[in-house]
């Protein structure tokens, strides 16, 4: 029988709808109680992101498993993994909804400035990882929790669309987004859109430049990060074939 140790955390929701479009905040605490790590997140899916994906992506570092499509792990999920080895407390905090006709992305920003996630002081923990992939050894588990035998990773949803442009640069692209779709724009021109009809859907990402209405160019997106990059080189190469500039 296969067993791993549960990450284990507090939910602390106060009048946020966490089946809408909301920020979150992960805290953790040592075991003298004293804040060491804090990260910030958005959810456009209400609050599978936090609830499901960090277990599960926690689970998977632990068992020595890869990254979705061989992506290294960030930062947050390295701190956590490391806080269920050391039995420290972790807490899930919402801290707010986010309107459809609220950019995201800026909200997201103003509460990772405001709580200093991106400070470089051992507690911020927004951005990605800059070391080499390493390993957390797993403790002995203190509750057993069997591993279903058909656990697969689950689909990758909007918020891992949405994750591609976390550390993009703001000047090259501008990301829109409501509940079930999302477009990104370059200098004041939509290049993608990326749907999902619904809750663990499949993503749909449609080539913005190279469709026509009777030819939409699109492809659901397995949550390889290299598709991103290909669809945005083949909008850069039709552009610059029209001889318009291209900023990204």
């Amino acid at each position: 029988m296969k067993t791993t140790m549960k990450m284990r955390y507090s939910v602390f929701a106060g009048h946020v709808d966490v089946k809408a479009p909301l920020i979150y905040m992960w805290e953790i605490h040592d075991l003298l109680g004293q804040l060491i790590g804090r990260y910030i997140g958005k959810a456009n899916g209400g609050d599978r992101r936090p609830t499901q994906h960090y277990p599960r992506n926690v689970d998977k570092l632990r068992q020595g498993l890869p990254y979705r499509k061989g992506k290294n792990y960030r930062r947050v999920h390295y701190a956590l993994a490391d806080a269920v080895k050391a039995e420290h407390a972790i807490s899930l905090i919402y801290l707010c909804n986010v309107l459809d006709t609220v950019d995201i992305f800026k909200v997201e920003s103003h509460y990772i400035e405001q709580y200093g996630c991106n400070a470089d002081d051992g507690i911020g923990l927004n951005g990605r990882w800059k070391g080499a992939p390493r390993e957390v050894v797993a403790a002995v588990p203190a509750v057993p929790v069997e591993a279903p035998a058909s656990a697969d990773p689950a689909s990758p949803d909007l918020d891992d669309f949405l994750e591609y442009f976390d550390d993009k640069p703001r000047e090259t692209f501008e990301v829109r987004v409501n509940t079930r779709s999302c477009s990104v724009w370059s200098a004041g021109r939509r290049i993608l859109r990326a749907k999902q009809a619904r809750p663990g859907a499949r993503v749909l990402i449609k080539l913005v430049q190279s469709s026509t209405p009777e030819k939409p160019f699109q492809f659901v997106w397995d949550g390889d990060e290299e598709h991103i990059d290909a669809a945005l080189d083949q909008e850069r190469k039709l552009l610059l074939a029209r001889g318009e500039a291209v900023s990204f």
